[in-house]
């Protein structure tokens, strides 16, 4: 990696979600090596207010650049979006343009007549374009010629699938790179919010409170269990955390919301199980943390989630059936067994992840096309 190059990395907004964290992740490992400038197109969402502060710190820490677009999907916002994104290209000259998810993509597909730089694409999902076709077969034409990128077959093949949709042919590149997660846990003591509960089983939830993430999934099973049988942590927030709430209320185990969390990550330790009841997802980060902290991981048998786990993973139930969940969770209840196997699996299979290793990856996949 003896060649500096000079990275633009384009996201949605700061504090979002995994897909973000994970390029500002890959963005602060890159920096060792290359210049690199983050742009996020929209600012900050007030609830995640502190999260985006602690990234924008540890960005500016680790030497990396960071600007700050007010994207809107119509104009005239999108047009001063578009004029301020070209003129931030003009200014830092970079030999790649790596874009993640499609707000990013469909503003850069814009400009990207006027844009002389090799252009990559992460794929961070498996359902692409859900709200808009219009704005997806622009950005898709727009972006034929793109390094794409995929943390998983999954991905190629539903990204393939969308396209068809369009009646556009697959990229003309499409390269497997998988995710990764830092070896070392981040810790801030003062964000250890999980209240443990003796005598009970310690379930944990760590991420957006959305339809895609499957909490209404973890609570639908956790209503058929013995009461007073488990302790459920929810650390994160979204559209329907108040729903979830009002739920919770009737069910008579001890539910606990804690709201997004800085430094959540340190609070998978705390935990008996960490479970991701995801429909669907690009690749399981959350997944792959449970793992290298050491945390059993219940996952969902849901496209982008399984390759996250080793092959013939223990702890999986099929996807959306919250019946299976509460089967799965009685029998760990019942059974209280020893799990030190299952811990040293996934542990292991965690460290190939690694952001070194990606980190590499990309330099030869950049490096490979410029």
């Amino acid at each position: 990696m003896e060649e500096n190059l000079k990275i633009l990395h384009i996201v949605n907004r700061i504090g979002n979600g995994g897909s973000e964290s994970g390029t500002i992740h890959l963005s602060c490992a890159q920096a060792k090596y290359h210049s690199i400038l983050l742009v996020g197109i929209k600012p900050p969402l007030d609830i995640y207010s502190g999260i985006a502060g602690e990234l924008i710190a540890r960005l500016k820490q680790s030497g990396v650049e960071y600007e700050q677009l007010n994207f809107s999907n119509l104009p005239p916002g999108l047009l001063v979006s578009a004029y301020q994104l070209l003129s931030i290209i003009r200014r830092f000259k970079p030999d790649v343009v790596h874009l993640h998810t499609d707000h990013p993509e469909y503003l850069f597909a814009l400009i990207k007549p006027w844009v002389d730089a090799l252009v990559v694409r992460t794929i961070r999902n498996t359902v692409f374009w859900p709200t808009s076709k219009v704005r997806g077969k622009f950005a898709e034409r727009a972006l034929s010629q793109a390094i794409t990128a995929h943390f998983t077959t999954d991905s190629i093949a539903a990204l393939n699938a969308r396209r068809a949709e369009f009646g556009l042919p697959p990229p003309q590149t499409n390269k497997i790179v998988p995710n990764a997660i830092n070896r070392h846990c981040e810790v801030d003591q003062g964000q250890n919010v999980v209240r443990y509960q003796k005598g009970k089983l310690n379930l944990g939830f760590i991420g957006r409170l959305t339809y895609q993430k499957g909490p209404d999934v973890l609570l639908e099973a956790i209503k058929e269990l013995p009461e007073q049988s488990i302790a459920l942590h929810f650390i994160g927030d979204g559209e329907e955390k108040q729903t979830l709430e009002a739920t919770s209320e009737s069910i008579p185990q001890p539910i606990f919301f804690y709201g997004a969390v800085p430094y959540a990550r340190q609070n998978i330790k705390e935990l008996d199980y960490l479970v991701v009841p995801s429909r669907y997802e690009g690749f399981g980060l959350i997944s792959l943390e449970g793992q290298i902290e050491k945390t059993p991981v219940i996952a969902a048998r849901a496209p982008g989630l399984t390759p996250s786990l080793p092959v013939d993973w223990p702890l999986l139930f099929d996807n959306e059936s919250s019946e299976q969940l509460a089967q799965l969770l009685q029998r760990l209840i019942d059974r209280n067994d020893d799990q030190s196997d299952i811990i040293e699996l996934g542990f292991e299979n965690a460290l190939n992840y690694t952001m070194e290793a990606q980190v590499e990856r990309y330099t030869k996949l950049y490096q490979q096309y410029l």
